[in-house]
């Protein structure tokens, strides 16, 4: 999938091409690819991890890093994919008395397939496992600790969010 662009680098549409794994009659043949035209607005929401390479293979990010691709450069936008450093995760896990359709450690560990747990209508497909989740921000007297490049940072991502964290808590039901 990509961004089509007008001549103004204007948002005009999305390219695209149909999955064969999800499309059977593209099975034997490679799928088309397609374009639609949006009549005002078009929102790439692709996740954090997958928009960056939506928005990278419409000509939208670094130019050396679109050369070397072969992509044709629309806008010269260095900050797009670079240095994106989200979802870090540390897990410690633990026995609980948790009942299996409370958790997703079935799910999680092979012992439940995800096309059975379709089959049953499995609740736990619509659940995201998070129950409780919490939200640190630092103090000044923690922000005076930074070293100057987070420092940096800080004052240029998060400073003026208030609702942005710097990290986030979650009890995760596995």
């Amino acid at each position: 999938m990509r961004v089509l662009f007008d001549d103004n680098k204007r948002a005009v549409g999305v390219e695209y091409q149909p999955n064969p794994r999800f499309q059977t009659e593209y099975a034997q043949v490679p799928p088309p690819k397609s374009s639609v035209r949006a009549r005002k607005l078009v929102v790439v929401s692709c996740g954090a991890c997958g928009t960056p390479s939506v928005l990278e293979r419409s000509g939208v990010g670094r130019a050396d890093i679109l050369e070397k691709a072969g992509v044709p450069l629309v806008e010269d936008l260095p900050g797009v994919g670079h240095d994106y450093q989200d979802h870090h995760l540390i897990l410690w896990p633990y026995r609980s008395a948790l009942a299996p359709n409370e958790s997703m450690d079935e799910l999680y560990s092979g012992r439940l397939s995800y096309e059975e747990a379709e089959k049953r209508n499995d609740p736990r497909l619509g659940w995201n496992t998070l129950d409780a989740a919490g939200k640190l921000r630092p103090t000044e007297k923690d922000l005076a600790s930074f070293d100057p490049a987070l420092r940096a940072a800080w004052d240029k991502d998060f400073a003026n969010n208030p609702n942005r964290p710097l990290m986030l808590i979650a009890l995760l039901n596995a």
